[in-house]
Formats: structure tokens, C-alpha cells, sequence
């Protein structure tokens, strides 16, 4: 895959990830596949990820999105290194990452993004306007069983 990315902040962090296969993305009602990033906390032992989810959803007899904001208590080269058992163990954060967008198009992109408040009063971990962290964007196939993620790169929020 290759990709690219934008972030835009003030008192939010947004972030804008373009993605494109290599292969086209297939649609079945067995396929789910996640695209995302993960961040990498300030003490370097915890990550909090969010991954937009592509997937049948029986409910309404359609392939659909699903947002979702995780905390991981493993750091960015244990989630690197196994990413579906990082992904599978996570817990759900549902005040950190909001979905804004995500969409597939040409069938071999996909688009997303979403919103994190910066320094929230009541958020473990904040993020301020200029820090660093590092960070790794990627994608699972659950029903390929495969998964791909960047090599760790650095996020300076607010640039």
C-alpha cells in the first residue's frame, strides 16, 4: 500500500489518511478490513489507535463503517509485530478518536479521517501542540489474515 497523510490542529488533532492497494478490495459478506494508525504514548509503553472497519453488517444487509477508537497496552513495535492480536485485545476508548470520514473508491482506495481533542482535562494522554511522537499507519484483512503496517515514523502534532 501506499499512502499519504495530513494533519491539522488547534484544540483538535484531525487526520486525513489516503490509502491505495496494490490489489483490488474485496467485497463479501465473509471480508472485514481495518485501515488506521496507532500512536505511540509519551512513556513509550502503551499505544492508542483508531481504524475505520469495512465490513457486512447484518443488521441492514450491507457493507458499511464502522469507527473505532483503541487503547492497547502494548507499545508501537509489539502492535507492529503482532497487529491482529494487538487489534483483537484492545479496548474500546469511545471519547478519544471521533470517525469524520471513510470511504472506498476506484475499488483499491480508501480514505479517512478523524478527530482527537488535543488537551482534553480529563485524557491520561495528552497531546499539545508541538510534541512528537511516533507513530505507524496500517491495514488488516481479517479474512486474508494479513495486515501491513509503516515503519515507525515521527507525528508532530500541529504541523
Amino acid at each position: 500500500m501506499s499512502g499519504s497523510y495530513k494533519t491539522f490542529a488547534g484544540k483538535f488533532l484531525q487526520i486525513n489518511l489516503y490509502a491505495k492497494s496494490p490489489v483490488p478490495i474485496k467485497k463479501s459478506w465473509r471480508s472485514t478490513i481495518a485501515i488506521g494508525w496507532v500512536i505511540q504514548d509519551e512513556d513509550g509503553g502503551k499505544t492508542e489507535a483508531y481504524f475505520a472497519d469495512y465490513a457486512w453488517r447484518w443488521m441492514k444487509w450491507e457493507h458499511g463503517w464502522e469507527h473505532n477508537s483503541k487503547r492497547m497496552d502494548m507499545n508501537l513495535d509489539q502492535v507492529r509485530k503482532t497487529p491482529t492480536r494487538a487489534y483483537l485485545n484492545s479496548d474500546k476508548e469511545t471519547d478519544r478518536w471521533k470517525g469524520i470520514k471513510a470511504e472506498i473508491k476506484n475499488n483499491n482506495e480508501i480514505s479517512i479521517s478523524a478527530v482527537r481533542l488535543l488537551d482534553a482535562k480529563d485524557y491520561k494522554r495528552k497531546f499539545k501542540i508541538g510534541h512528537r511522537r511516533k507513530w505507524s499507519v496500517g491495514y488488516f484483512d481479517l479474512k486474508q489474515r494479513t495486515s501491513r503496517f509503516s515503519r515507525p515514523m515521527e507525528i508532530v502534532f500541529g504541523q
